[in-house]
């Protein structure tokens, strides 16, 4: 094996132990705090995993960021909302009040459904 091939072994086994510091009691890496306290790390996780989805799959972690948990209030809110609405009004009432159409409103419902029920925590 060339020298080159083992350094580049080496340094990919270095990145997945800092992953494997960097996880949290819940299986989680927060991405944004990762990129902040391992910069140099974080910039070779696309050429050594293909993307930074896949380095943090190699380490069977799943990945959060602060704007994450952001999303899921916002979205969690969102559907709360439109459930609250949906009881006293049908979808092209609500599509009048908020001047969108009819399938929009559907749609948003159906993928703010699917996030919110996908989420664990």
């Amino acid at each position: 094996m060339s020298e080159e091939k083992t350094n580049s072994n080496k340094t990919k086994l270095r990145i997945i132990e800092v992953l494997r510091q960097s996880i949290d009691e819940k299986n989680c890496i927060d991405i944004g705090m990762f990129r902040k306290t391992h910069p140099n790390e974080y910039s070779l996780l696309n050429h050594y995993f293909g993307s930074v989805d896949k380095a943090v799959e190699t380490v069977n972690a799943t990945k959060t960021s602060k704007t994450n948990q952001r999303v899921k209030l916002r979205d969690k809110l969102a559907y709360d909302r439109l459930i609250d609405l949906r009881r006293d009004n049908t979808l092209e009432m609500i599509a009048q009040q908020y001047d969108v159409s009819r399938p929009g409103v559907n749609q948003l419902l159906q993928t703010l459904k699917n996030t919110v029920e996908k989420k664990v925590d």
